[in-house]
């Protein structure tokens, strides 16, 4: 969603338009709107990134019984375990390209949405400036003035929420970039 970020004129006694101020208030619920479906796909995002972690670790899990008992059987241990780890390592490599390629997407959109927030942070400022505004020209903008204040309340709420859902985020991700430490760990230690 794109947010124009032109400055809001200042309003006087023969400026007030409601009809405007309304529009402009559906404009900021359409941009939070658009803002809460991008935190939705971060959040699909992630899920699939868990199962695919899970999925690395049952196949390394599945690998190590296997070698277990390769070990314990098989008179030509090492050219088998060489090659079963040539494989596994090959699998674990192209895993861990595709998991470094969607942290990448992930941070890239995480970037984008800081943006996003900032450009909405600008917004509600100039909404207070306005409110503020119409607020000490006369007595009859004071509903008006109250509608802006709501609305304002309302963005916060939103706001606030919104700066919840991408510390979560960004926890999981931390999370995930850990598990992702993790597995590349217990990799290396396969190998050896």
């Amino acid at each position: 969603i794109k947010i124009q970020s032109e400055a809001i004129p200042a309003y006087n006694r023969s400026d007030i338009d409601e009809r405007s101020a309304a529009d402009k208030i559906r404009s900021l619920e359409l941009r939070l709107v658009g803002t809460k479906k991008s935190i939705q796909s971060l959040e699909k995002d992630k899920r699939d990134k868990d199962r695919f972690i899970k999925q690395l670790q049952h196949e390394l899990d599945k690998a190590k019984r296997f070698n277990a008992r390769s070990e314990n059987t098989d008179p030509n241990l090492r050219q088998k375990k060489g090659q079963l780890n040539a494989s596994v390592s090959l699998q674990q490599r192209k895993k861990e390209r595709s998991l470094e390629d969607k942290i990448k997407e992930l941070e890239a959109v995480i970037h984008k949405d800081r943006k996003h927030m900032a450009r909405l942070q600008s917004l509600n400022t100039q909404l207070i400036t306005k409110i503020k505004g119409v607020a000490n020209s006369e007595k009859s903008a004071h509903e008006e003035s109250t509608n802006y204040g709501n609305t304002l309340k309302s963005l916060r709420r939103e706001n606030s929420y919104l700066k919840q859902n991408k510390r979560e985020i960004l926890e999981e991700y931390k999370e995930l970039k850990h598990s992702f430490n993790v597995l590349a760990d217990e990799h290396e230690e396969l190998k050896a």
